[in-house]
């Protein structure tokens, strides 16, 4: 996966019995679960269950996930998953030299053209929030 690039994946839950369940990962900054995902959910009995997980990374270093699911009435451990990233380093194809003075804040605007033929959205974040904020 490119840092910064919001990624999708599917996770195989089996499931035994029907029960509510909810799904937590260790580095929420790293990993959510969208709709319906984020919020319990019913599980299919006696089949394998598929649910959907966004993972991003900000570092080319290979980060390591857990996720558990558990069931919200008994508070058991239905499934745990490792999930590892590795991150790639994006293709850059334009940079931009700003100078600013020590301690002072500079204000910078650029221009991004979606050269994509369809609609999306795009979410633009730092690698470096201490330094450089997108506003």
């Amino acid at each position: 996966m490119n840092i910064g690039q919001l990624t999708s994946i599917k996770l195989n839950l089996p499931a035994d019995i029907s029960r509510m369940a909810k799904c937590y990962v260790s580095h929420p900054s790293l990993g959510y679960f969208p709709s319906p995902f984020d919020k319990p959910f019913a599980l299919t009995p006696a089949s394998s269950n598929s649910i959907t997980m966004n993972v991003r990374s900000f570092s080319v270093k290979p980060q390591t996930l857990l996720v558990n699911c558990v069931d919200v009435g008994t508070k058991e451990l239905i499934y745990a998953w490792i999930v590892k990233l590795i991150g790639t380093e994006p293709n850059v194809t334009r940079k931009y030299e700003i100078t600013v003075r020590c301690g002072m804040d500079s204000n910078q605007k650029f221009i991004y053209e979606n050269r994509t033929t369809s609609f999306c959205i795009f979410e633009f974040v730092s690698s470096h929030p201490d330094i450089i904020q997108v506003t």
